[in-house]
């Protein structure tokens, strides 16, 4: 669903200074930069 998307790539989470969670996985397909 698009709200996952924003959520885990987009939306600032002040508990990891401000990042998407994505940004802290260094796995992630390539489809999401």
């Amino acid at each position: 669903p698009d709200w996952l998307d924003w959520y885990n790539y987009h939306r600032p989470h002040t508990g990891i200074g401000g990042h998407p969670p994505a940004s802290r996985v260094t796995n992630l397909p390539e489809q999401h930069n």
